[in-house]
């Protein structure tokens, strides 16, 4: 009798040891890194940092605390294009180098995902990037860029050709000499002929990669009165041609490869600005931390 009840609680010692293990395992895995690291690519008038903000407020260093590799990127805040998809690939393979990974899992805001886009279509990165991420995403143009650019007089595009530079030349340090920054012709890149006529038809989904996106829709006056401005506008113009929209880009304008769904908030308030009081009290860490373990459960 003493030695069956020995044996049934050496088992049922074992059974809680191994339970243990399991859950920690489990846990372990779950705040470890993903297969391949995470890039930041940011969009149109976008930094990586600046005077210590960075655009995507406290993302990096939230993920890197869960364990995440990650890694941001700086592209010309006003650049074509092809211009910003050119300086992504360059950092992209830098990263590939450094790290010994074979692919990345990009995550980019606005501009940057047709600048992601072009990276593995037109510029042959479907190879080394696993997944793509779009927030916000131009994928079908803005009205607003259409609006907006009508509207401009000969003086206006003077003036934002200068302030494009200066801005966007001041950041982009180290290519400081060469810096080439154009706000109208990378504006002209966002209008819905251009995205829907030429960008789309020239740079297809390439089949080795996972293509995510997310919208953002919002109710204009939920933000400061000071952004309300400027945004309260735009708002009103891209719902009465396109609907639902978070200010600078509508929800049907987002979607792109597996729609992941719409988030309760503006255009800043997806990269969790301003300073981190996005619209809406959106919970823009925990929406980065769910991306990253999405990509950590796919095996990416």
């Amino acid at each position: 009798m003493v030695r069956k009840a020995f044996k049934r609680g050496l088992l049922a010692v074992s059974a809680v040891m191994v339970f243990i293990f399991v859950v920690f395992a489990s846990n372990a895995r779950a705040n470890g890194p993903t297969k391949y690291p995470i890039v930041l690519v940011h969009g149109w008038f976008g930094f990586s940092q600046i005077l210590g903000v960075s655009y995507f407020y406290g993302v990096q260093n939230y993920l890197q605390s869960q364990g995440y590799k990650v890694y941001v990127t700086q592209e010309d805040m006003f650049g074509t294009i092809q211009t910003r998809g050119a300086e992504l690939a360059g950092q992209i393979q830098t990263i590939l180098n450094q790290t010994g990974a074979g692919k990345v899992n990009i995550i980019a805001h606005s501009m940057g995902a047709l600048d992601a886009r072009y990276l593995i279509s037109s510029l042959g990165f479907g190879d080394r990037v696993a997944t793509l991420t779009m927030i916000g995403g131009v994928n079908h143009g803005t009205s607003i860029a259409d609006v907006a650019l009508g509207l401009m007089p000969g003086s206006m595009q003077d003036a934002l050709g200068i302030l494009s530079w200066f801005a966007g030349c001041s950041v982009d340090q180290e290519n400081y000499a060469t810096c080439e920054q154009n706000a109208i012709t990378s504006a002209r890149q966002l209008t819905e002929k251009y995205v829907r006529g030429t960008f789309n038809p020239e740079n297809p989904n390439d089949p080795r990669v996972k293509y995510f996106s997310y919208g953002g829709s919002t109710w204009p006056f939920y933000i400061s009165p000071v952004v309300a401005l400027v945004m309260v506008p735009s708002w009103l113009i891209i719902y009465a041609n396109e609907g639902a929209n978070d200010e600078l880009v509508s929800v049907s304008s987002a979607k792109w490869g597996t729609y992941m769904g719409t988030l309760q908030t503006d255009h800043l308030g997806e990269v969790g600005q301003l300073l981190g009081v996005p619209a809406e009290g959106f919970q823009w860490l925990k929406f980065y931390g769910t991306i990253a373990q999405n990509l950590k459960n796919m095996g990416d």
